[in-house]
């Protein structure tokens, strides 16, 4: 009983860390584009944007999720997201050709209009599958006031004494047996 009470009080630590991170991110991003006034959030010179189309099939899909490094060093076959009228696009780099970058989404049957280097906001270094999915559920309000009363059970659950713990299996065993009772008038009514 100590060993599991042990691991679930550990798991709770990293649960509610991972929380706490999630929740420092959130403010961090939200101060940079509601009180910075800026278009995109930087965490450590990396960036994310969700992708909103399916151009760039297979290799990304609408809803995955794409780090970009702000400011990498950019060759040609580099994926890339550039702004181009206040819409962020990801698509991969054909040809440079001095300052302006010839792109085109693989999905795509033409290139893209030559953008200038300066508009490119950097080059993609990890595609994060169906984040966007993920996101839309687990900001569903359903799912968070049921992942967090889950997680207000077993606290409770696991922070209760061994006294409370055999009372409360004691009072559902003979829960059970009034159930068993119940069931067993039930059927003798129908026959």
């Amino acid at each position: 009983m100590k060993c599991l009470k042990k691991i679930v009080e550990i798991l709770f630590n990293i649960i509610n860390f991972g929380l706490i991170f999630i929740i420092v991110v959130v403010l961090y991003n939200l101060i940079q584009i509601k009180v910075l006034n800026r278009p995109y959030t930087s965490f450590l010179g990396y960036t994310t944007f969700e992708v909103g189309s399916g151009s760039m099939e297979p290799t990304i899909s609408e809803k995955d999720l794409v780090v970009v490094k702000l400011g990498a060093d950019i060759k040609n076959n580099d994926i890339v997201t550039y702004e181009s009228n206040t819409i962020y696009i990801t698509h991969r780099v054909l040809n440079i050709q001095g300052d302006y970058i010839i792109t085109k989404g693989d999905a795509n049957n033409t290139n893209d209009k030559p953008i200038n280097k300066t508009s490119v906001i950097g080059k993609v270094v990890k595609i994060i599958p169906n984040f966007g999915i993920w996101r839309a559920v687990l900001t569903t309000p359903k799912v968070m006031i049921s992942v967090i009363i889950t997680c207000i059970l077993f606290v409770i659950g696991f922070s209760c004494g061994k006294k409370q713990l055999k009372k409360c299996i004691d009072f559902a065993i003979s829960r059970k047996d009034i159930i068993e009772e119940f069931e067993d008038e039930e059927d003798e009514k129908k026959n």
